[in-house]
């Protein structure tokens, strides 16, 4: 083998990646559906074209070379995406649509996804809708790599290559057992809550740097007890005697309060949440209708909560 080397084509790859599949020429040309001397002559012509030795012999058996195991890997992803072309080809044909990939994180899937995603349904059954739960940094990697079509946030979205529509509005809140001294005041203050054990969202949240901004703006250390990184937590940490609460609003809705308090923090903290998509990518119109199912859902969420979730002012 000798001369500079070329490139193989998919053909070549398919024969190399049936052989190692099937463990022999002959069960590798009977899959293919070709003879077993005209697979030989592509694995010569494969070696010569490319320069490499890609079988050893050892009695009767062809065993892959270390080179060949490596090319291994990277067929495995070429067939695989192979693979995911023709059955999107094929469910395209068949009237079914691209599936619409939905990075979220998991509070919000359950205060707006699953009815957005059920009235979606509804409207396109032949759409098919994947979803993948993550952290908020999560979300935002999934997006800008187009591993998802869009996902779904709350706090401020600053990234530049990211657009955001908002799906609701909120502030942070309190909350607290219902016979808690706060609970008689109309809304809670940082001076309030200057000797209170706290439950709020992890240091590096955008909403816990803006709590941060609001109490060193009174002077007022935060006391923090428990740190978490899912409102919903909240609840299960207040029960258990741990502290106040003062997180996002959009728990309320998707997890019962029995025996719990909610009023709003002042001054207000916005926490809003956001579908977020690439700035320079081109939705779908399902992916738009998804969208608009989102913000429906968001919009009835503040108009059936306003009376315990009062918008930031």
């Amino acid at each position: 083998m000798s001369g500079p080397a070329k490139r193989i084509n998919l053909r070549q790859m398919e024969m190399l990646w049936a052989i190692l599949r099937h463990g022999t020429m002959g069960k590798a040309a009977q899959a293919l559906n070709i003879s077993q001397p005209a697979i030989s002559r592509m694995v010569r012509y494969a070696e010569d074209r490319t320069g490499l030795q890609l079988f050893e012999r050892r009695g009767s058996r062809l065993v892959p070379t270390p080179e060949l195991l490596l090319l291994a890997e990277e067929f495995d992803r070429v067939f695989t995406n192979v693979d995911s072309v023709q059955r999107l080809t094929s469910a395209l044909a068949a009237g079914w649509g691209r599936p619409i990939r939905i990075a979220s994180m998991s509070m919000i899937a359950d205060s707006f996804l699953v009815e957005s995603m059920a009235a979606m349904r509804r409207d396109h059954p032949k759409v098919p809708l994947v979803v993948m739960m993550n952290n908020r940094a999560g979300v935002e990697a999934s997006v800008l790599n187009e591993n998802a079509d869009i996902g779904l946030v709350h706090g401020f979205v600053d990234v530049e290559d990211l657009t955001s529509v908002p799906i609701a509005l909120g502030g942070v809140v309190c909350l607290m057992p219902e016979d808690h001294p706060l609970a008689d005041l109309d809304e809670v203050t940082p001076g309030a809550l200057a000797e209170v054990d706290l439950i709020t969202m992890g240091r590096r949240s955008p909403l816990s740097r803006s709590l941060d901004a609001v109490f060193e703006e009174h002077g007022i250390d935060r006391r923090i007890a428990v740190q978490i990184a899912d409102s919903r937590l909240a609840a299960e940490f207040v029960h258990a005697g741990m502290g106040v609460a003062l997180v996002d609003p959009y728990f309320v809705g998707s997890i019962p309060l029995d025996g719990m308090a909610i009023r709003p923090f002042r001054p207000a903290v916005e926490t809003s949440c956001f579908v977020i998509h690439g700035r320079n990518r081109i939705l779908s119109k399902h992916t738009e209708r998804l969208i608009f199912h989102l913000r429906s859902v968001g919009e009835r969420w503040m108009s059936e909560h306003a009376a315990h979730i009062p918008a930031p002012r």
